[in-house]
């Protein structure tokens, strides 16, 4: 910390705490030149002054400032300081070769574990399944089965699921209000409630049954499985200071995709269930593609957490 203070010339000098203390006093300077400490002539009641500097240092503060930096910073330089060989980027695409057409042959079974997954949720949520209907998965060429939801009109919907709208736009602007960070996405919100309560009340009739919401969801979803070994490839395979470790990794992001995908579809359907088409464009993109991203995300942090944990503690151990 560094304190200016101006003093009388002729002043007593105080005694300065601290660890560390200067004061800068006139030095001499040739003739001709004018320092900018040198004093200058009183003029009318003004009085010649003189500047003390006071310069403490703290190592109080400077401790948890240097903890942090060997906590975080170090680490995350030494983790992404790892060479990428190219021994490393042929095993990442053999790997994603190797999960990508296993999975093309294990499609059908994804396909129907998904379904007996997703009426499984719908079951423990306690939403009544009218039926199923056969709907065909454009993306990759295969058959499937989609649960009859009943999904009431807008006129229909209660009272309740209305207030529930009013007051989660409310809750989200104070949330932007108050957090800088989250204003974009809760924007976003926002404005994709308002546009939906709009649309319900302009055009009551408008609907999206469940037949055709599970068919759009299972085209995106299983093109996604198809590149998420390709992601996985990149993000876990080629940064992983163990090949072993990267391969695990994208392993359980696999087996992790198809039940994730299953209890957001369930959560969605018996959200338009209870609410119509109200929530139904912030549910979309709340738990659509934003959601895979989001979970894909938490693996990798994981797997970053791990690896600099254990390169750390090899550290750690070599130093002792």
């Amino acid at each position: 910390m560094i304190n200016l203070e101006t003093e009388p010339r002729g002043a007593p000098e105080r005694p300065i705490r601290g660890r560390s203390k200067k004061v800068l006093e006139p030095q001499p300077v040739h003739p001709g030149t004018r320092s900018l400490l040198a004093p200058r002539r009183a003029r009318g009641n003004h009085e010649a002054m003189r500047v003390c500097v006071r310069i403490r240092m703290s190592g109080k503060r400077a401790a948890p400032a240097a903890q942090a930096r060997r906590a975080f910073i170090f680490q995350h330089r030494s983790f992404r300081s790892l060479p990428v060989t190219r021994q490393r980027m042929a095993a990442a695409g053999l790997l994603a070769c190797l999960f990508t057409l296993t999975l093309m042959r294990l499609a059908p079974k994804v396909i129907v574990f998904h379904e007996n997954l997703c009426g499984w949720f719908l079951d423990a949520f306690q939403i009544p399944i009218a039926g199923w209907t056969s709907v065909q998965v454009s993306g990759v060429g295969l058959p499937a089965k989609a649960p009859e939801i009943p999904i009431p009109p807008f006129h229909a919907v209660s009272g309740g699921p209305r207030l529930f709208l009013i007051l989660a736009v409310v809750a989200l602007m104070l949330l932007a209000r108050r957090f800088g960070l989250t204003r974009n996405f809760a924007g976003f919100l926002v404005i994709l409630l308002c546009a939906s309560a709009f649309v319900c009340a302009a055009d009551p009739g408008f609907m999206i049954s469940s037949a055709a919401l599970t068919r759009v969801w299972l085209q995106i979803e299983t093109l996604t499985w198809l590149l998420l070994p390709w992601l996985g490839a990149l993000i876990f395979v080629m940064l992983q200071p163990d090949l072993r470790w990267g391969a695990l990794w994208m392993l359980a992001v696999q087996i992790y995709a198809a039940p994730f995908s299953a209890f957001r579809l369930a959560f969605i359907l018996a959200a338009m269930h209870h609410t119509g088409m109200l929530f139904f464009p912030a549910l979309w993109f709340a738990l659509g593609l934003l959601g895979t991203l989001i979970y894909v995300l938490f693996f990798y942090s994981v797997s970053v957490y791990v690896s600099t944990g254990r390169l750390w503690g090899a550290r750690g151990e070599w130093r002792q």
